[in-house]
């Protein structure tokens, strides 16, 4: 057995020196060792008994490190990969997208590493498809995702999450109830509490319990309002759509500054909510650089005279 191992990890060097003089893909790394001793090499890959390096990018034989003697391996972070990172972080998700996937494509041989910018580039993808809404691509790539290499915990659960997104997908608003409020009880960062409250939102919408969902809306807007920019956005316009359907907030508007204005209805009250809104949309940029939607930017004509900006000398 230990002979037949040393051939397959012969043979497998040999592969990858191959194809590393058609290709040559190597990312500086570091092999550390149980006893805290490290090698600053240059990584040509793994399977999963073995990491292959060299010593330097002129070096044509193969070296391999059997990983059940490494503690760990940090691989440096490939200047595609930063790119890619680049258009994430500023909000360029389809363009991110396109650009992780040649990230994947070209550093297939790492995937098997642990936090290996392949699988790093597949948990931006989801995140891609999770920015854009696009729920149905994200339940397909999540199929084939492996997140075995994956080491950080807040990556796994932002991956454990995505289950509150496939229930909103499917629309099993019982099931989706269901897990907000288990969740409700745990410790969580900012940014997955907005996601938990968001599609909770959604639900509690689904089941008609319109002011729970507004209020989900509003937890959902404010939790993570500096980085959860979609989040925020869709909140405010499903809270605004709610408002526009419903017929006493209709009424309100027909009856605004008329005689027959009521400011102690439900609708006016409401109409006030919408009002609110849809002017913090406005100016306090909830909508993320996207212009309030013609249908919501009506409830700007119906702000009391009180609130009402003093005009300029």
């Amino acid at each position: 057995m230990k002979l037949f191992k040393t051939i397959l990890a012969a043979f497998m060097a040999l592969v990858l020196g191959v194809q590393a003089q058609n290709e040559r893909i190597l990312i500086p790394g570091v092999i550390i060792k149980p006893n805290s001793e490290f090698t600053n090499v240059y990584l040509l890959g793994s399977d999963k008994a073995n990491v292959y390096y060299v010593q330097n990018p002129r070096q044509v034989n193969i070296q391999a490190e059997r990983l059940v003697g490494v503690a760990n391996v940090y691989i440096m972070e490939p200047p595609e990969f930063r790119e890619a990172m680049a258009l994430f972080e500023g909000r360029k998700y389809q363009q991110a997208l396109t650009k992780f996937g040649e990230v994947k494509q070209k550093y297939d041989k790492f995937k098997l590493m642990p936090n290996n910018h392949f699988t790093l580039s597949g948990y931006y993808e989801l995140e891609c498809h999770r920015k854009l809404m696009d729920l149905d691509a994200l339940a397909k790539s999540l199929k084939d995702f492996i997140w075995d290499p994956i080491k950080r915990a807040d990556y796994l659960q932002q991956i454990e999450v995505y289950k509150f997104w496939d229930a909103a997908r499917s629309k099993n608003w019982r099931r989706l109830d269901l897990m907000a409020k288990e969740w409700k009880k745990k410790r969580v960062p900012i940014s997955i509490r907005a996601q938990i409250a968001y599609t909770h939102g959604m639900a509690l919408e689904g089941m008609k319990q319109e002011q729970d969902a507004l209020t989900a809306y509003a937890t959902a807007m404010t939790a993570d309002f500096g980085k959860s920019e979609v989040i925020v956005r869709q909140a405010a316009l499903n809270s605004l759509r709610m408002f526009a359907a419903r017929d006493e907030v209709k009424t309100a508007m027909q009856l605004w500054g008329t005689d027959d204005e009521d400011k102690t209805t439900d609708g006016y009250l409401a109409l006030l909510e919408a009002n609110g809104l849809a002017r913090l949309y406005e100016s306090a940029g909830l909508g993320a650089g996207v212009k309030l939607p013609a249908e919501y930017a009506k409830f700007l004509k119906f702000t009391p005279k009180e609130q009402e900006a003093a005009p300029k000398e």
